[in-house]
């Protein structure tokens, strides 16, 4: 019975998860039992982190956070490849990641 609850969780919260950039915002929602979702204007994100567990990095995924300044001053973008976060990462800040990327 517990395996078949993690299960449906599991599936639940990959559901839920996903980003978009639209109109200036970054859109970012996860999670399936507390689930979470923000709008943050792409004015606002000041910098980012790139976050990888160790399962994270066995499928070759990643976790953006993008840093604000306010609020709770980090909203997370999860599981996304490499190449997929560095796109949203150049589309939103490309003055702070151009000169880091090679």
């Amino acid at each position: 019975v517990m395996l078949a609850a993690f299960v449906a969780v599991g599936v639940d919260s990959y559901r839920n998860l996903g980003h978009v950039l639209a109109d200036g915002y970054l859109v970012t929602r996860r999670g399936s039992i507390n689930r979470r979702q923000a709008a943050i204007t792409t004015d606002a994100l000041i910098g980012w982190q790139v976050q990888v567990s160790w399962f994270q990095r066995r499928l070759g995924l990643v976790t953006l956070v993008a840093t604000t300044a306010a609020g709770s001053q980090g909203y997370s973008v999860v599981d996304v490849s490499p190449e997929q976060g560095l796109d949203v990462m150049r589309e939103v800040s490309p003055h702070l990641v151009d000169q880091f990327a090679i």
